[in-house]
């Protein structure tokens, strides 16, 4: 049986758009961390709660640098682990990267490892 949430319907929802560091009077500027969080609640179901949030760096160019990122990533099938030096060659040689790694050395970005 699906999850009702996958069911054609009308689900009460709670939605929250935030800025991150909890404080409501930031200024919204280029550098601000905003998130959007959701909560869907089916009639006689369990809760369902997802997040998303944006950072003022994003890894990915072209469509060719995301793609590269989701082969580098993939679990190896034998081991189910990232393999290592895949990592290493997309940190070494992908801007985008350097500048992710960058903006999360020196901001508190909860979430983001």
């Amino acid at each position: 049986m699906k999850n009702a949430l996958f069911r054609a319907g009308r689900y009460p929802v709670v939605a929250r758009l935030a800025f991150s560091g909890g404080m409501p009077f930031v200024a919204d500027d280029d550098s601000t961390v905003r998130s959007l969080a959701l909560q869907f609640m089916p009639p006689g179901q369990e809760e369902w709660r997802t997040g998303m949030m944006n950072i003022p760096v994003f890894p990915f160019k072209t469509a060719q640098a995301f793609y590269d990122q989701m082969v580098a990533t993939t679990p190896d099938p034998k081991t189910g682990k990232v393999d290592p030096p895949k990592m290493h060659v997309l940190w070494r040689t992908s801007r985008g990267w350097r500048r992710l790694k960058n903006y999360r050395h020196t901001h508190s970005v909860i979430g983001l490892r």
